[in-house]
């Protein structure tokens, strides 16, 4: 049986999705934590229910929704992916983050 969980983040009030197994394997889609409380508020869950990140998966590269992947690749060695079509978008985010300003790494 899966397991969904969602947490609200940054500005935009972005929702983070947390889909997990009875494996406790999990997934991340759209990590859109931008502050450090809100990604050790994922992070927290993650370790307290003892799930195991598999992947994070976006449904498109708008800022709000992509904050959070570079510190969740770093912290847990996991893939990110997304549709191709949203590549062009992605490689202009420093750039669109830096014109709303939000620093984004």
């Amino acid at each position: 049986m899966l397991n969904v969980v969602f947490f609200t983040f940054n500005a935009f009030e972005e929702n983070t999705y947390l889909i997990s197994n009875e494996k406790n394997q999990c997934w991340i889609v759209d990590p859109g934590m931008l502050y450090p409380e809100e990604q050790e508020e994922l992070i927290d869950y993650i370790e307290e229910k003892q799930l195991q990140p598999q992947a994070i998966i976006n449904t498109h590269a708008h800022l709000d929704h992509i904050f959070g992947v570079n510190a969740l690749v770093r912290k847990y060695n996991i893939p990110f992916g997304m549709h191709t079509a949203e590549q062009p978008v992605l490689n202009m985010a420093a750039g669109t983050a830096t014109m709303f300003g939000f620093d984004f790494k």
